[in-house]
């Protein structure tokens, strides 16, 4: 027994310094890993957003430009079921009386996430013969 008081520390072991140090650099490790995770997911409801928005923008547009007669003004509505988060503002303006081009602007827009997705195209309709008469 007296043998073991007399020979101290055993030197092998790490110290209380040694510990705290690998414990803060582990934590800071984690820190960036937790850090680009969140990033990863912000980014991937940023696309799933886009992705979602552009196809009903694509959709709304076939459908002004499956109409014979383009109304000019505002039209708001939402996508149904399928999207019940997502609403559309469309704004419909003639921009020449003889020439039919129309200016169209839609808003896609998620209520939850209050993102929104704008698109500006340019339609033609050819004049009727009965506006000039």
């Amino acid at each position: 027994m007296k043998a073991i008081l007399r020979r101290g520390w055993d030197k092998t072991g790490f110290t209380l310094v040694e510990v705290l140090v690998s414990l803060i650099f582990v934590s800071l490790v984690l820190m960036g890993i937790f850090k680009l995770e969140r990033y990863s997911l912000d980014m991937c409801s940023e696309a799933r957003f886009l992705t979602i928005a552009e196809q009903l923008a694509c959709a709304r547009m076939a459908v002004i430009k499956s109409s014979s007669v383009l109304g000019e003004g505002d039209l708001s509505g939402d996508f149904g079921d399928d999207f019940p988060d997502y609403t559309y503002t469309e704004q419909i303006e003639k921009i020449s009386e003889e020439d039919g081009l129309y200016k169209v602007k839609l808003l896609i827009e998620d209520q939850t996430l209050k993102k929104s997705f704008f698109v500006t195209i340019w339609l033609y309709r050819r004049p009727s013969m009965d506006s000039h008469s």
